[in-house]
C-alpha cells in the first residue's frame, strides 16, 4: 500500500456544472449515505488533489464499526472488534482501537501541545520550568492547563470514516484556516476498471504543523524485474519500471499495478539504483521507495536560449548580463505542468533488496479471474 504525507495548505476547489467538491448522495435501495470530499494540497508549486470519504446507514441502528483493536497485553495479533455506534465518540471506546484505524482532524499545534503537556507535569512535580515556560507564555499552572485543554480540544478523533468527511467538509471551506500548514496522510487508493487504472489519495489525517517546508512523499513498496532502470542518454534522466501494490475492497484481493519513478539526480544517482535494483535468485524482487510527488510548474534554471530576442541583443551589446536577468527573475522562470513521482531515496524501513515468490506473470491487477496474491504490508501508525 502506497502511504503519502503532504505538508501544504488547504484549498477549496470551486464546484462546477459536473463537479462537485462536496457531494452527499443516499441509495434508496439499500439505504446507505455517502459522503466525498475532495480538496487541493498547496504543497510550494504543487497542487494535488486529495479525497475524504465514508458511508454509513441512514438507519443508525443498523450501523457498527467493525475495526482494529489494541495488541494484547501479551503481545500477538490485533484483534478484530466491533464498536457500538452510540458509542464511537467515547474515549474509551476510542482508546480501543489502533491508532492506524483513527481518522485524525488536529486544529492546533501538536508540537506545542506537548509542550504544555510537559510543562503541567512539571509544574505538579515542582521540576525546572524555565524553558518551557519562555515557550509556552504560560508562567503558571493554572495557565498552563487552561492552555492544554483548548488544545485538546481542537484534536478530533473519529472511528468512523463518514464523521471524517462531514467534518472535512466543513474545514475545507473555513475562512479559520486559510494560509495554515498542514501535515495530510493517508493511503494512496488504486482502482482498476475496463483495463485501466485509477488512483486517488484517500486522507486519513490532517494535522495543523507550523514551521515545516511544503514537500510532498511518498512510500511504495516497489516490485521489479532485472534491467530496470532506463536512462534517456540525451537528457540524463533515468526511468525506473516495475510495479506496485494495492489492495481491492470489492474482489478483497491484492494486486499489482504499473508504475515509472523518474529519476533527476544524475547520472551518480541512475548508476546507484542499477546497482541497486538488481534481482537476486527471484525473477521478481522488492524494495521500499520514497518519491516526491510533482504535480504542477516547478521553477528552472533560465538559460541564454529562453531569453527574448530583445534580452539576447541587450547581453550581445552589453547592456545587462545574464547573470543580471537571472537575479531579477528570482533565480529562475515556471516550467510547464509536470505530474510524476519523482525518486528520492530508499525507504528506511525497507531499505533492503528481498527476493519474492513471484513472477513477472503475476504483476497483473486484482480481478475476478486472478488469484489472491500475498501481500507483506504491516499495519503501522500513519
Amino acid at each position: 500500500m502506497d502511504q503519502f504525507t503532504f505538508i501544504g495548505k488547504i484549498s477549496a476547489i470551486k464546484e462546477t456544472e459536473n463537479f462537485k467538491p462536496i457531494d452527499r448522495k443516499t441509495f434508496d435501495s439499500s439505504g446507505w449515505q455517502m459522503t466525498n470530499v475532495k480538496f487541493n494540497c498547496i504543497s510550494g508549486t504543487n497542487r494535488i488533489m486529495c479525497a475524504v470519504q465514508g458511508g454509513k446507514f441512514k438507519d443508525d441502528s443498523k450501523n457498527v464499526i467493525k475495526t482494529v483493536g489494541q495488541p494484547p497485553a501479551g503481545g500477538g495479533k490485533r484483534p478484530m472488534i466491533d464498536i457500538a455506534w452510540d458509542k464511537r465518540n467515547d474515549p474509551d471506546e476510542i482508546a480501543k482501537v489502533a491508532g492506524f484505524r483513527h481518522y485524525v482532524v488536529d486544529l492546533d499545534d501538536g508540537e506545542m501541545r506537548k509542550k504544555l503537556r510537559n510543562l503541567v507535569k512539571k509544574f505538579k512535580e515542582e521540576d525546572k520550568v524555565d524553558d518551557l515556560v519562555a515557550e509556552t507564555s504560560c508562567e503558571t499552572l493554572e495557565q498552563a492547563t487552561e492552555a492544554l485543554e483548548k488544545s485538546e480540544k481542537r484534536r478530533h478523533v473519529f472511528l468512523s470514516p463518514w464523521d471524517f468527511a462531514e467534518y472535512m467538509a466543513k474545514v475545507v471551506v473555513s475562512e479559520k484556516i486559510k494560509d495554515k500548514m498542514f501535515r495530510i496522510s493517508g493511503n494512496r487508493e488504486i482502482q482498476y476498471s475496463k483495463g485501466k487504472f485509477y488512483s486517488n489519495y484517500m486522507v486519513t489525517r490532517v494535522e495543523l504543523i507550523n514551521d515545516v517546508e511544503p514537500s510532498a512523499t511518498m512510500n511504495i513498496d516497489f516490485y521489479f524485474a532485472e534491467d530496470c532502470v532506463d536512462e534517456n542518454e540525451d537528457s540524463g534522466i533515468g526511468y525506473i519500471n516495475g510495479w506496485g501494490t494495492y489492495y481491492d475492497n470489492q474482489l478483497k484481493k491484492n494486486g499489482f499495478y504499473p508504475i515509472c519513478i523518474v529519476s533527476r539526480g544524475g547520472e551518480k544517482e541512475i548508476r546507484g539504483l542499477r546497482r541497486k535494483l538488481s534481482v537476486g535468485d527471484s525473477e521478481i524482487s522488492t524494495v521500499g521507495l520514497t518519491v516526491n510527488v510533482i504535480d504542477g510548474a516547478e521553477i528552472v534554471p533560465i538559460t541564454y536560449d529562453d531569453l527574448s530576442d530583445e534580452d539576447k541583443a541587450d547581453i550581445d551589446d552589453g547592456f545587462i548580463t545574464l547573470e543580471e536577468i537571472i537575479k531579477a527573475s528570482n533565480g529562475g522562470k515556471m516550467s510547464d505542468r509536470i505530474t510524476e513521482l519523482r525518486y528520492a531515496a530508499l525507504n528506511p524501513r525497507k531499505r533492503n533488496v528481498e527476493d519474492t515468490d513471484f513472477s513477472v506473470e503475476n504483476m497483473v491487477p486484482a480481478t475476478m479471474e486472478t488469484e489472491n496474491v500475498e501481500s507483506d504490508d504491516e499495519d503501522e501508525d500513519l
